[in-house]
């Protein structure tokens, strides 16, 4: 092994999904912000309790992404068809209940704040699709159950992701292992895409991936954070400043207050969030060459074993 290997840092060059159905598949074409280069996943649809999915390694241009759906239009097209499902900016992940797996995706985002040349974005709307073909679906009669409850989960209400940016990791994390890569190593033969493992506790969607993380690269894995991203353009003395709060909601022990106080005998706290404050120069959008200041604060439910019977609240006497 050579001693000039760099590992450089990058998430996820995918930015822009669009999903394929066929009788057999769903056809996950991913594109890069300038639609430039291209990757394929092949999901399997007729196996309804293994999700089996197969990553093309060939990265293709736009003119042969074009030949290549023309070249599966016409193979399906006496067996089922081939159309275009769903336009989508990323996979939160997959789900299992009893009918077969379900696939979550974005589809609307907003931009809420940018950190350097980094773009956090908002989820705005979400949908869900169907692995498995109608033809060979096992109906059972508890599935609306389930689906009726992740439906009531709103994903549109304070969940945020980056494609570029680790929103898992504080700030001085993310320029510590930034710096590690000089411009000089960049004129020698590096490694090009490594991707640093997030802080789990605030990957929201980390249950979601389990089921594919052995199966695909994990640049297409896409951290979902929840809690609240804000930022403001604050004028201080004709400069331009970003005024940035980033709130980071642990998932590890979460709930409403009355279930889940204290610890748990993993280590993790009840209401566990990190809120980062963050100055930088909007003039200058290089994290290199900006200046950056952040303050971090993390709070939690006392770190004790807590518990309370639900069935034992006192009834306080009534005073006329």
């Amino acid at each position: 092994m050579t001693s000039n290997i760099v590992e450089f840092p990058l998430l996820n060059p995918w930015q822009h999904f669009t999903i394929y159905g066929t009788h057999n598949r769903y056809i996950v074409v991913a594109m890069n912000k300038s639609r430039s280069k291209c990757r394929i996943l092949k999901i399997d649809r007729m196996d309804q309790k293994e999700l089996n999915i197969i990553e093309d390694q060939h990265e293709y241009s736009h003119g042969e992404l074009r030949q290549l759906l023309g070249t599966i239009e016409v193979s399906n097209s006496r067996v089922g068809g081939f159309s275009k499902t769903i336009h989508c900016h990323g996979i939160i992940g997959f789900i299992k209940f009893l009918e077969g797996y379900y696939m979550i995706v974005i589809t609307r985002r907003s931009q809420v704040a940018r950190i350097g040349y980094h773009r956090i974005y908002k989820i705005e709307e979400t949908a869900m699709l169907s692995i498995t073909n109608e033809d060979i679906r096992k109906v059972h009669p508890d599935e609306t159950k389930y689906l009726r409850a992740l439906q009531n989960l709103d994903l549109t209400n304070g969940f945020y992701f980056s494609y570029t940016y680790d929103l898992t990791h504080t700030l001085q994390y993310n320029l510590m292992e930034q710096n590690n890569v000089n411009s000089d190593s960049l004129n020698e033969n590096f490694c090009w895409g490594t991707r640093y493992q997030p802080t789990s506790k605030y990957v929201w969607n980390e249950y979601l991936h389990e089921s594919i993380r052995s199966q695909v690269h994990p640049r297409w894995l896409l951290f979902i954070v929840h809690g609240v991203i804000l930022q403001y353009n604050l004028n201080v003395f004709c400069r331009s400043i970003y005024l940035t709060l980033i709130c980071r909601r642990s998932q590890k022990f979460s709930g409403t207050r009355f279930l889940k106080r204290g610890g748990n005998c993993k280590g993790f706290v009840a209401n566990e969030v990190e809120t980062e404050h963050i100055l930088h120069d909007a003039s200058l959008s290089s994290l290199g060459k900006s200046h950056f200041t952040s303050y971090v604060q993390l709070r939690g439910s006392v770190p004790a074993f807590w518990s309370q019977d639900p069935k034992q609240v006192p009834k306080p006497p009534i005073a006329s």
